[in-house]
């Protein structure tokens, strides 16, 4: 886990909109360049689409499509480059309850595309260029023996005092569960094995985000986590469903934290 341990320039910031449904991550026209090289020749990632037939070519577009398939673009932004990556409905209309729980090629892009674009940017945590501070780090990652899609969130110290004031942040929360909720129906077209999503602060160091699940799947904060800076960690997390809706969740949070911190900015 990429630990932020202390508060540093921003050198990427992310965000959900609800208007496609699409997890926004905006960086300077530097680091957007450095990311595109780091990739300029196709990753070899064949493992991650182990039994899907045709598996998506890669992009790596300057402006255009970025990623596996065409749900991720980069984009011109006013702070230099955006990737707009809409998140897929996964299931088509006669999905059955084998296919909730397996998902599609579309998804597992869609997971591939954004754990990959976490991996090039924490890359570049020394080029720190944007206004104000880092809020958090995020990773995803995709395991394949067996099955598996975490997802991990490392608050600022900054951004870990935020969580100190929780009856103060209740609204906030709500509004974390409702782009949860929005995600996961978009997605999965309103069908989910049990339960509903969630952002909860438990305690002034223990906050939680869950989604539908048979078991617990969820998004928290570690046991061991350091005070100074809240590191959460995956639990049963194990579809791109689960990981993409949590993914917008983080979006929300990390933006609504930084508004909240630099509401100018």
């Amino acid at each position: 886990m990429f630990s932020l341990d202390k508060n540093v320039t921003a050198w990427y910031k992310v965000l959900f909109d609800a208007s496609d449904c699409s997890v926004c991550v905006i960086a300077s026209s530097e680091t957007a360049h450095f990311v595109r090289s780091l990739v300029d020749e196709k990753p070899v990632l064949k493992k991650w689409f182990d039994g899907i037939a045709d598996p998506p070519e890669f992009n790596n577009s300057q402006l255009g499509a970025w990623g596996f398939g065409t749900l991720c673009t980069c984009q011109e932004h006013e702070e230099g480059r955006m990737w707009r990556c809409r998140l897929p409905v996964i299931f088509p209309e006669d999905a059955d309850g084998y296919a909730l729980i397996k998902g599609s090629a579309t998804g597992l892009a869609t997971a591939a595309t954004m754990c990959l674009l976490f991996k090039m940017l924490n890359m570049a945590s020394k080029r720190g260029d944007l206004k104000n501070l880092q809020v958090a780090v995020l990773e995803m990652a995709i395991k394949t023996e067996p099955r598996e899609f975490p997802i991990f969130l490392s608050l600022s110290p900054a951004a870990s005092q935020w969580t100190h004031l929780s009856i103060q942040h209740t609204l906030h929360l709500e509004k974390v569960s409702a782009v949860m909720e929005s995600a996961h129906g978009h997605m999965s077209r309103s069908r989910r094995i049990a339960g509903a999503c969630s952002a909860e602060l438990l305690g002034p160091e223990n906050l939680h985000l869950s989604v539908p699940a048979i078991h617990d799947c969820s998004l928290s904060t570690c046991a061991n986590s350091p005070r100074v800076s809240l590191e959460l960690s995956p639990h049963n997390v194990d579809t791109a469903l689960q990981q993409l809706t949590l993914l917008a969740g983080a979006a929300e949070l990390c933006n609504l934290i930084g508004r909240e911190l630099w509401p100018q900015a």
